[in-house]
């Protein structure tokens, strides 16, 4: 059986597919104005479209870009873990932009998918030099999900990345709420870590908290704010 899809506030403008190591991932485009803006999956269990929201009015100024994560909406399945991989989203992404025509974009991820937009930024500054992470899981680090550790028993891995690594020209928004100190990850914590770790780098840094927890009525009132920070 067919089941029809939602009616959207807006749809795309440009729809398709980019094909790696024999898997697709379906991409979107709406708008066309600059700067773009590439809205990243949050994880590989939730689809492109939690931003369905955003989509419309920042399409209106911008060329907004969306992907589905390898593992959901119209992006293949593999059954491979190693196809998950940071350095495989990382390529993910660049190819959406490839596909696009689209040379820069700002990148925006919140949860897990703020801390993409970091790694994405660390190792292709040269395409995404803007950041936006809404209570980005610094916490994680790899195998985390296969043996979740004790309450601050291990730190994330990203801010020691940015430690080793040369300063780059990126411009970073950071923001966490001040109840997202939970386990297996202390949000909070690694938040304010990664602050601190980009600012004794150099980095230009905007940085936030909010009186609330892992929630999207928390996000969406400030998002206006960060793309402020990261344009001005």
């Amino acid at each position: 059986m067919t089941i029809a899809e939602q009616t959207r506030a807006r749809y795309a403008d440009a729809d398709g597919f980019v094909e790696r190591d024999g898997v697709r991932v379906g991409w979107e485009r709406y708008g066309d104005g600059e700067p773009a803006i590439l809205f990243l999956p949050t994880w590989s269990i939730v689809r492109s479209r939690c931003w369905k929201a955003q989509i419309p009015y920042f399409a209106r100024r911008h060329r907004v870009l969306t992907f589905d994560p390898r593992g959901n909406g119209r992006s293949g399945r593999p059954v491979d873990s190693k196809a998950y991989a940071e350095a495989a989203f990382a390529e993910d992404a660049l190819a959406v932009l490839d596909a696009t025509d689209t040379d820069r974009a700002i990148v925006v991820g919140l949860s897990l998918g703020g801390v993409m937009a970091s790694y994405v930024a660390l190792n292709h500054s040269d395409v995404f030099g803007n950041v936006i992470s809404q209570s980005g899981s610094y916490w994680t680090y790899p195998g985390c999900f296969d043996t979740p550790p004790a309450p601050d028993e291990h730190g994330g891995t990203l801010a020691d990345d940015f430690v080793e690594s040369p300063k780059l020209p990126v411009r970073f928004y950071l923001e966490a709420g001040k109840f997202e100190n939970g386990i297996p990850g202390n949000i909070l914590h690694e938040s304010r870590r990664m602050r601190d770790v980009l600012r004794a780098k150099g980095y230009d840094v905007t940085y936030s908290e909010f009186s609330g927890g892992h929630h999207y009525i928390n996000w969406r009132g400030s998002f206006a704010d960060a793309l402020i920070a990261v344009t001005r």
